[in-house]
């Protein structure tokens, strides 16, 4: 005697139902961690399948419409809630109308074929369909999300979703050719089987749902951690390096020079009159020039250039592997945009002067603050000598 035959279906209902109760805990546990909405719908949507499965369990002890209608629409409701957790974990809408419609498909079909024309076939075949139409879609929900962040974990979880729903499909097929005689625990030999594979599938799917879950606090961990990294080593209004991170990089391009008798330059910006640019067109539009010059300079410089904001309306450059000549070229071709340069405001003409220092071998000994006042120093330099210039060394301290 097989397994299957050992096993009748009400204590595997029942069995179901511990198996339930079970991954319950285990997903309030989870929830009382991480407040998720989706959480909520995956513990309520387990709730409601075993009491659908304890209900149905209870055929021939309680009446027919709690055995029957209540019961199976029970289990249809905790498969679609687990469904709509599943979208909002996937951020992917599910359409209200849709659901709603099931439900209201599902009642009207269950009444029917209980009260008017009674058929546990058609019941059979009616809850098959459902269920493999929410397993379906709850496939394409992982499948989906698995395209814009693929994981190994949300592909394998699709399947087994997508796996469960063909399993339906071929007991709608194999009810048809071969349909139950009898009640619901009596007669129909397949019916434990049936109710046997519905626990594997439910302890895979769940677990891999809380697998993805996990992957997907882990996701929001990283993400907000690098947020926060972006926030300690970006000025807010520019979106460009800070002061803080603008050192800790210099400090480590000074180290290279010093280990492998590189050079790089180092340029100080100053933006020209931006005081007056406040005084005569408001704050407002000085942020807006602030940050329109920091996205010229983003889009003149190489991916190995450093750009960051110093202090109001000053820019710091490091320029790896860049002669103090080579820097000054690539600068007045900067300032050369930034004057032609559109702004929001009719009349408005932005220039900057610079200072461009270069470090290499000869001149590596100094530290960071030194080399700053450097390229400050000959910034100051063209200041005095008419603004809107490029001052350079390549030789000094």
């Amino acid at each position: 005697m097989g397994i299957v035959d050992m096993l009748d279906a009400r204590t595997l209902s029942i069995a179901s139902v511990l198996i339930r109760l079970n991954m319950i805990i285990l997903f309030a546990l989870v929830t009382s961690s991480h407040r998720h909405r989706y959480m909520n719908y995956f513990t309520i949507g387990l709730t409601s399948t075993a009491f659908g499965f304890l209900l149905l369990s209870l055929r021939d002890i309680i009446g027919i419409f709690l055995s029957v209608i209540i019961s199976n629409s029970l289990i249809l409701l905790g498969a679609i809630l687990f469904a709509i957790g599943i979208s909002y974990l996937v951020k992917l809408k599910v359409k209200k109308q849709n659901i709603i419609g099931l439900i209201v498909i599902h009642l009207s079909l269950f009444l029917y074929f209980t009260y008017i024309n009674t058929n546990i076939m058609a019941r059979i075949l009616v809850i098959s369909a459902e269920l493999a139409l929410v397993y379906g879609f709850a496939s394409w929900l992982f499948f989906k999300d698995n395209q814009r962040r693929p994981h190994v974990v949300r592909f394998f979880v699709g399947w087994i979703y997508l796996l469960n729903a063909l399993f339906y499909i071929f007991r709608i097929i194999f009810t048809i050719i071969d349909g139950p005689q009898g009640g619901l625990f009596t007669g129909v030999y397949y019916l434990s089987l049936t109710l046997i594979v519905t626990m594997v599938f439910l302890v895979s799917r769940t677990v891999g749902v809380l697998m993805c879950v996990m992957i997907s606090f882990d996701e929001e961990l990283q993400s907000a951690n690098k947020i926060l990294s972006e926030l300690s080593t970006t000025d807010h209004l520019t979106k460009v390096k800070n002061l803080r991170s603008l050192m800790r990089l210099l400090e480590r391009e000074l180290e290279l020079v010093k280990r492998y008798e590189r050079s790089f330059s180092v340029a100080m910006i100053d933006l020209d009159h931006f005081k007056s640019v406040n005084d005569t067109y408001g704050h407002t539009v000085g942020d807006e020039v602030l940050v329109g010059v920091a996205q010229i300079l983003k889009k003149e410089l190489r991916k190995v250039d450093v750009l960051g904001r110093y202090g109001g309306e000053e820019f710091l450059l490091i320029l790896p592997e860049s002669t103090c000549e080579e820097s000054a070229k690539l600068l007045m071709r900067i300032q050369e945009e930034v004057r032609k340069h559109e702004w929001y405001v009719d009349n408005l003409t932005v220039t900057f002067s610079a200072g461009v220092f270069e470090v290499n071998s000869t001149n590596c000994h100094a530290d960071t603050k030194e080399i700053i006042k450097q390229a400050d120093d000959l910034m100051y330099i063209a200041k005095k000598n008419g603004r809107d210039r490029v001052e350079h060394l390549c030789t000094g301290l």
